[in-house]
C-alpha cells in the first residue's frame, strides 16, 4: 500500500522542474522494492525469467478470452494483420502492475502507431478478475478503447498463453500479492513470439525496433523500417537493441568503394558537364 501511495503521488502533475526527477526516483524505489520482494521470497525460483531459446518463434495458442466489455474472443482474432504487444497484470496489484502499465502507456504514446501498426493486449492472470475489474482498470488508465484490449479468461485458457511465453507466478500468502516477473511480449502478425522486453519501463527505442522486427513475421514494412532494423541488433546480454557498428562500417566502406568506382568511370564526364568543357578527344 505504501508503494501504491508513493506512485500515485508521483503521478500528480506538479508544474515544477523537479517533478520529473521526483517521478524518476519514485519509480526506481518501487522497482527496487519489487526486486527485493521477489528475490527474498522463498518462491523466487518459481518466477524465473523465460528461456528464450525455447520460446522465440513459437506460436501462441489460440486461447479464448473476454475483454472489459464482456465480449469473448480468441487470441488470433486480434493478432491477424498486426503485431501484438502483451503485458501481464492483475487488477488489484499495488506495485509492479501500476508502473508497467503507466510506462507502457507512455512509450506507446511516444512511439505512435497504436491501431495502425500494432495493438496492445493487457492480460490479467488473476482468476478472480472479472469484467467489472477489467473495465475499472481500463478506465483508470484511460487506455485506447479500440486498439488496447484489457482481458482475462478461464484459468486454463489464460494458462495456455502463460505457458507459451513462460510467464510464471506464485501467490505469496504473507503479502497477499502475486510474485511475478516483469516483461512484455511482442508477437508477429501471425501470432509467433518475436521479442521480449524486460523490466517495468520499456525503452522507446527498444519498443519501436521490437515492433519493426515483429512485422517481418507476417507483414511488409517500409525501406526505412528495414534500414533501421539492420542498423541495430538485439543484445542478449543487455536485453536491449544496440547499434550494429560492424554493419555501419561495412556500409560506409561499401559506399566509399562504389563512389570511387563511379568517379573513376564517370568523373571526367561529370567535370566536363559541370564546367561546360569539351571532353578531350583521344
Amino acid at each position: 500500500m505504501f508503494c501504491m501511495l508513493l506512485y500515485q503521488y508521483s503521478k500528480i502533475k506538479v508544474m515544477t522542474k523537479y517533478s520529473r526527477i521526483f517521478k524518476f526516483f519514485i519509480s526506481i524505489f518501487i522497482s527496487i522494492f519489487i526486486s527485493v520482494s521477489i528475490v527474498s521470497s522463498a518462491y523466487a525460483g518459481d518466477v524465473a525469467m523465460p528461456d528464450e531459446k525455447l520460446t522465440l518463434g513459437k506460436s501462441i495458442p489460440n486461447a479464448k478470452l473476454f475483454d472489459s466489455k464482456g465480449h469473448e474472443f480468441f487470441i488470433k482474432d486480434i493478432t491477424a494483420g498486426k503485431p501484438l504487444v502483451i503485458s501481464f497484470i492483475y487488477t488489484r496489484c499495488l506495485t509492479a502492475c501500476l508502473v508497467i502499465t503507466d510506462a507502457l502507456n507512455e512509450v506507446v504514446t511516444k512511439a505512435g502507431g497504436l491501431g495502425k501498426d500494432f495493438k496492445v493486449l493487457t492480460l490479467s492472470f488473476d482468476p478472480m478478475d472479472m469484467v467489472h475489474d477489467l473495465d475499472k482498470f481500463k478506465r483508470q488508465w484511460r487506455l485506447n478503447e479500440e486498439s488496447w484490449i484489457v482481458a482475462a479468461g478461464e484459468k486454463e485458457e489464460v494458462k495456455k498463453i502463460l505457458d507459451a511465453v513462460q510467464f510464471r507466478y506464485v501467490y505469496d500468502m504473507a503479502s497477499r500479492e502475486f510474485l511475478h516477473p516483469n516483461f512484455i511480449v511482442i508477437l508477429t502478425p501471425n501470432g509467433k513470439i518475436s521479442r521480449y522486453l524486460y523490466g517495468v519501463s520499456p525503452r522507446e527505442k527498444d519498443f519501436k525496433l521490437g515492433i519493426i522486427e515483429a512485422k517481418k513475421g507476417g507483414t511488409s514494412f517500409s525501406v526505412l523500417d528495414g534500414f533501421l532494423l539492420r542498423c541495430f541488433r538485439f543484445d542478449d546480454a543487455t536485453k536491449s537493441y544496440k547499434v550494429d557498428y560492424g554493419f555501419l562500417i561495412h556500409l560506409v566502406m561499401g559506399s566509399i568503394t562504389i563512389l570511387t568506382i563511379f568517379l573513376v568511370v564517370w568523373g571526367k564526364d561529370i567535370y566536363c558537364f559541370i564546367f561546360r568543357k569539351k571532353k578531350p578527344a583521344y
